[in-house]
């Protein structure tokens, strides 16, 4: 008897499905919600649970679609009528600005070590 409930409940939930596709920031992707409700909009929260975190709402059309365009790499949640998926969006180019700390952190603590050890 349970497993007949849960299946009916399942059977009426919304589902979110991605194209098969890397997500890349700036890139459009196709997204489906399926059993959602007409008019539902889809609710893209950007890095979510952090103090950067913001929203942005996507009307889908009559058939549950839309084509997303991430507007920030890292991780995002995409939620629409109960039903939540978590991705990740990938940086578009490689940020430089990443590479010259790391290069920095580098010299730091290897050029220290040398010194101790060779010095």
């Amino acid at each position: 008897m349970t497993g007949l409930l849960l299946a009916v409940l399942a059977a009426g939930a919304a589902e979110i499905e991605i194209a098969d596709v890397p997500l890349v920031e700036g890139e459009p992707v196709a997204v489906r919600v399926t059993g959602a409700a007409p008019g539902t909009p889809l609710e893209v929260t950007y890095r979510p649970g952090s103090e950067l975190e913001h929203e942005e709402s996507l009307p889908l059309d009559r058939d549950g679609a839309v084509a997303w365009r991430p507007a920030e790499p890292g991780l995002v949640t995409l939620a629409a009528d109960g039903a939540t998926r978590r991705v990740s969006v990938r940086f578009a180019h490689v940020p430089w600005s990443g590479v010259a700390v790391f290069l920095v952190a580098a010299t730091l603590l290897f050029g220290g070590w040398r010194w101790r050890w060779c010095g």
